[in-house]
């Protein structure tokens, strides 16, 4: 299985690199235009595990276009969208609608982005950007597990404490444990403000078809 980075720029493609090679994955094959990763994809027989594209190679009004159509060519696979600091969490979640698994500020580093990565990987949409004053990337690895993001994306989903262990094939009081953990480390009120919590810092895109299991 193939995971193509598309970017001319040696950071970015060394961050993929990095990240990539300490999940144990495959290789990553780099492309510099996003023409030539519509070739690729012409050619890959459905061998793609990931798509990474650098959004600084596209014309920013035409980002959500040019996922959509990376979407219609390679169906199933997951677009990891990386971004700079222009159109915040509204564009981000544009580029969700369009097709993107994630969308994810170019500031991360390889420990957060090798745990976005996994989340993709295991079915989930995720938006992790610069939301703050001081222009740093406020992402879940900062404070939560991989598995209380998942529980809290489930939360995002309007999903009960049965349905999301069902989901994750754990125990309901599991999921009552990550819940209170969730509710202290984002020092909210309770599991709605959690959630709302969520959704202002795009830490969680609130897809339900992503989630695993969906409602019983």
């Amino acid at each position: 299985m193939k995971v193509y980075a598309a970017t001319q720029d040696e950071a970015v493609l060394d961050l993929v690199n990095e990240a990539v090679q300490s999940l144990g994955w495959c290789e990553t094959e780099p492309v510099s235009h996003m023409r030539e990763l519509g070739a690729k994809l012409g050619q890959s027989n459905g061998e793609i595990k990931v798509i990474v594209v650098d959004c600084g190679l596209i014309e920013h009004l035409k980002v959500a276009t040019e996922l959509a159509t990376l979407a219609r060519m390679a169906p199933g696979t997951r677009i990891f969208a990386l971004l700079d600091q222009t159109g915040g969490v509204r564009h981000a979640e544009q580029l969700v609608a369009a097709g993107a698994a994630a969308s994810v500020s170019r500031s991360v580093t390889t420990d957060q982005l090798r745990e976005l990565l996994k989340l993709v990987d295991e079915g989930m949409t995720v938006s992790a950007i610069e939301t703050n004053d001081e222009g740093r990337t406020e992402l879940p690895r900062e404070k939560l597990s991989v598995r209380e993001l998942q529980v809290l994306h489930g939360i995002c989903c309007g999903l009960q404490n049965k349905e999301i262990a069902h989901g994750f094939r754990i125990k309901e009081v599991t999921v009552k444990m990550h819940v209170r953990g969730i509710i202290r480390k984002l020092e909210a009120r309770n599991r709605t403000h959690a959630a709302m919590l969520a959704r202002d810092r795009g830490l969680v895109v609130c897809d339900e078809s992503s989630f695993p299991a969906g409602r019983q």
